[in-house]
C-alpha cells in the first residue's frame, strides 16, 4: 500500500471585471478598476498619453488606477497586467479617459463701493474641486499679474489708488 496523497486545485487566474472607459470633467478624478480571481495577485498598470504610440509602466500596483482628468489627458489610455503567485499573467482590455471641459457657471462682477470697504469678486465652476487662479491689473499698468489667491473669491480693500483696478 502507498500513502494517501491529496490533490489541491488552485483557482485559475481570471479577470472577472475589465477596467471601463471613463468620462470626467476636467478637474475630477478618473478611476479605472480591474477585478480578478487567483492566488497572490499583483497588478501592473500601463498608460499611454493621447497621441502617443508607446505605453509606459505606471507606479500603481493596486487594482485601481486613479488620475486627475485634465483637458490634456483627453484620450489617455490604460490597461493592467494581472499576475498570480504561479507566474501566470493576464492583460486586461484597454480603457480610455474622455475629458469634458469644465464650465464657469458664475463670472465675477464689477463692484462699486465706498473707499475703505472690501471688494469681493467671485467666480464658480461646475466641478467641486476647481482650482482658481486670479489675475489683476493695477491702474496705469498694461499687464496683468498673477495673484496668490486660489479660492473662488478674490478680495481687495477699496482705495482711491485702486479706482479702475481690474480682476
Amino acid at each position: 500500500n502507498t500513502n494517501a496523497v491529496t490533490l489541491t486545485v488552485k483557482s485559475a487566474l481570471a479577470v472577472t471585471s475589465q477596467p471601463a472607459s471613463v468620462t470626467k470633467k476636467a478637474g475630477e478624478t478618473a478611476k479605472f478598476t480591474v477585478t480578478a480571481e487567483g492566488e497572490g495577485l499583483t497588478y501592473n498598470w500601463y498608460y499611454r498619453s493621447a497621441g502617443s504610440d508607446t505605453f509606459k509602466k505606471s507606479e500603481t500596483v493596486t487594482n485601481v488606477y486613479s488620475i486627475k482628468a485634465t483637458e490634456a489627458r483627453n484620450g489617455f489610455e490604460v490597461y493592467c497586467v494581472v499576475n498570480d503567485a504561479y507566474g501566470n499573467k493576464v492583460k486586461t482590455e484597454t480603457a480610455t479617459l474622455k475629458v469634458l471641459p469644465f464650465l464657469i457657471t458664475s463670472q465675477p462682477k464689477s463692484v462699486t463701493l465706498a473707499e475703505g470697504k472690501t471688494a469681493e469678486f467671485k467666480a464658480a465652476a461646475d466641478i467641486s474641486d476647481a482650482a482658481y487662479t486670479w489675475y489683476y491689473k493695477s491702474v496705469g499698468s498694461s499687464a496683468y499679474k498673477k495673484s496668490s489667491e486660489t479660492s473662488n473669491t478674490y478680495s481687495i480693500k477699496a482705495t482711491m489708488a485702486r479706482n479702475g483696478y481690474k480682476v
